[in-house]
């Protein structure tokens, strides 16, 4: 029987998501309204295996107890997703300072995050500007709003691979920073410009040595989910189907209610402590 791990899985079950309590990996499904958790989830010829807190790329879900989880069972019972809406919306104008409509759409994308694999498709969003107009901070706010993201510069390819997997799709969102030169990076852009529609995939050879024989596999690796970068500049004509996928939001010099940087590293200021629950 083969392990693999997985972020979350949904395949013929009820959705599965990983998490930790006491950061112990486990997964939590909700079933009749109320949490289930499991160490393990045995399929025919595989067992599926939450990470644990050394094996995420993403920002993992911790509790403290199954109590906690039924308690935002409970709050969450009381929420809609016109109610959602408001309240990230409400978030994200306290640390970017733009435009309402690109608001909206930040807001908007955050919620879809969590949807992304029911949906397909997606579009992304880059973020350009030129130092100190927030495109960094935007992705700070997805990091934390969004649905399990890896937020990280210079990804390769290798990374993307290991973290999208090769089995269930939407594993997570990708949020690249100093997005530079996209256009130099081959094989990244190949990724980027299939990866907005669901059931695309690329096949790479791997070692596939064992017990001192030699010999080569060949493995698929999804690339679809949501993505976000920023850049100091819009990426050139030699992008042109990367650029096709995405929504380009002009960042400039602004002055938000709150430095996101500051509430994420709060040195025990009852105020940003306040912000950082919220």
């Amino acid at each position: 029987m083969t392990n693999y791990l997985f972020y979350k899985y949904s395949k013929g079950i009820s959705l599965a998501e990983a998490i930790l309590i006491n950061n112990n990996p486990v997964f939590l499904q909700i079933q009749n309204g109320k949490p289930v958790l499991s160490e393990i989830i045995e399929l025919d010829n595989q067992v599926i295996v939450p990470p644990d807190k050394s094996s995420y790329l993403s920002k993992e879900y911790t509790f403290s107890s199954k109590e906690e989880i039924e308690h935002y069972i409970k709050r969450a019972k009381n929420e809609t997703l016109d109610s959602i809406y408001k309240k990230e919306k409400n978030v994200w104008k306290k640390y970017f300072d733009i435009d309402n409509e690109t608001l909206t759409l930040c807001a908007a994308d955050t919620i879809f995050t969590y949807f992304q694999g029911k949906l397909g498709m997606t579009h992304y969003l880059l973020f350009v500007g030129d130092n100190s107009t927030g495109k960094s901070n935007a992705l700070r706010i997805f990091h934390h709003l969004g649905y399990r993201s890896l937020f990280d510069v210079s990804i390769t390819p290798a990374n993307i691979y290991n973290f999208l997997g090769q089995f269930e799709e939407g594993q997570g969102i990708i949020l690249e920073d100093e997005l530079d030169n996209i256009e130099k990076q081959e094989d990244k852009m190949k990724i980027y410009k299939t990866g907005y529609v669901s059931g695309a995939q690329v096949t790479r050879i791997y070692d596939n040595s064992n017990n001192g024989t030699k010999g080569k596999g060949q493995q698929r690796y999804n690339t679809f989910c949501f993505k976000a970068f920023s850049s100091e500049q819009q990426p050139n004509y030699k992008a042109k189907g990367f650029s096709e996928r995405i929504f380009t939001i002009k960042c400039s010099p602004g002055s938000p209610p709150y430095d996101i940087s500051e509430v994420m590293n709060d040195t025990g200021d009852p105020k940003y402590k306040k912000l950082f629950r919220d």
